[in-house]
């Protein structure tokens, strides 16, 4: 019945879960916007996903990015805003075409050296007014390796 759909959208509801979203093999761009307490495993089912936002995910409840994020190599968008993600993993560098990713107000304390990997990428936000983590010496001083190493990458400070 949904095969077609390009672009799905979750906000915040009284839902605690995804319903079951494999079937969906057109799916472009998904928007998740609610309380799930851990990374939502069913997106990396969606290997055709261009854009994936999740924020708001597992509040109060720190976790790390999947590591099989490397299997959504289409994806140009990964926006984690207000999300509790702490840290990225190293697999990260096989999503070749990533334009932009979104950590503004997440407690990240660390960024992978492989985020180099990335020459598509464009843009980095990060920063935010809850949680500063661009305090964070560790990541400021990746960040500052990762510019040297990707001349045309801004890196937004919201």
């Amino acid at each position: 019945m949904f095969k077609n759909l390009e672009v799905l959208e979750f906000t915040i509801n009284n839902f605690y879960f995804l319903p079951n979203i494999r079937g969906l093999t057109n799916l472009k761009s998904i928007f998740i916007n609610m309380p799930l307490q851990e990374f939502p495993i069913q997106v990396l089912y969606l290997r055709q996903l261009e854009t994936l936002k999740l924020m708001s995910i597992a509040k109060n409840n720190p976790f790390e990015l999947h590591e099989h994020i490397e299997l959504l190599t289409n994806l140009k968008i990964l926006d984690l805003r207000h999300s509790y993600v702490t840290k990225l993993p190293k697999s990260i560098e096989n999503l070749k075409n990533l334009k932009m990713l979104g950590l503004y107000n997440t407690p990240i304390h660390e960024l992978p050296s492989q985020l180099k990997k990335l020459t598509n990428l464009e843009t980095i936000e990060i920063g935010g007014l809850e949680i500063k983590p661009y305090s964070n010496k560790k990541v400021e001083s990746s960040l500052k390796k990762l510019v040297k190493a990707l001349p045309s990458l801004k890196v937004n400070y919201n």
